[in-house]
Parts: C-alpha cells; structure tokens; sequence
C-alpha cells in the first residue's frame, strides 16, 4: 500500500501522477519486479548556462539487473558516441548534452533519456537547462 496525502505522488485534482517513473516503480515492485533506481534517488542532470558542458555521470543501483538500452523520449535509441555504460550507471556525453542546447536556449526542461534495463520500470533522466546559482552570505545580509 502506498500512502500519499495529494501533495507528494499523485495530484488528486489533476488526476495525474507527479512523476510517473515513480508509479512504474511502485506498480513494478508490486508485481514482484525488481526495479533499476537512481543511486541519489534523483534521476536529473543539471546543464549550468554559461558553463562548459562535460560527460554527466548517472549513478544506478542495477539491484541484479542489467542494462538493456538508452532511448531518447520519442524512443531513438543513443549511439554509443552520446553515452557509455560503468558498472555503477552511464555516462551521458558532453557532445550529446550540447547537442539540446544553443547560446540562446531558454532555461528549463531540455529533454529526457530513458533507461531500459533487464527488468523492472524504465527510468526517466530529465536534463534541465539551468542558471548559475548564487552563493549568498547570510550573515552579511543579517548584519
């Protein structure tokens, strides 16, 4: 049983789930599968603007599965020239990740991979195209 008051996984006003992996996850595990998870429990890259962009690493928990495949979210899969697999996940590459942004690209969701494994739900990675954070000093601002 999962317990959710509308504000964590499902949005009981929109009828819809919040992240849908997380439902494939649940109704997965329910039927005995077991499920590829993120190693954070995050499955985000972050794309910095104004940044150099380099290889994002991915860390899975395979929990005794293997890796299948990786597709993009209309299901092209990646070459191998976009990703390469380690034995703790993929390795998103810096030329794939250039590839969903331009100079002028607005920031916000830029994309989504999907990562198939041996068994259990498939897992969505969103890349976001962020701003640089700002450090603030609180104490300054207090004083």
């Amino acid at each position: 049983m999962l317990w959710d008051n509308g504000g964590d996984f499902f949005d009981r006003a929109a009828r819809k789930w919040r992240d849908p992996t997380y439902k494939d996850i649940v109704i997965a595990a329910s039927a005995g599968k077991v499920n590829t998870i993120p190693e954070n429990g995050n499955a985000t890259v972050w794309i910095r603007s104004g940044q150099t962009v380099t290889d994002k690493n991915i860390y899975l928990q395979y929990n005794g599965n293997t890796f299948s495949k990786i597709t993009n979210a209309s299901g092209t899969s990646l070459t191998s020239s976009q990703y390469s697999t380690f034995a703790n996940g993929i390795t998103l590459k810096a030329a794939y990740l250039n590839s969903l942004i331009s100079a002028t690209s607005a920031l916000g969701s830029i994309g989504t991979v999907i990562i198939k494994s041996s068994q259990g739900a498939d897992l969505r990675v969103r890349h976001h195209h962020c701003a640089i954070g700002i450090q603030l000093d609180i104490k300054s601002i207090l004083d």
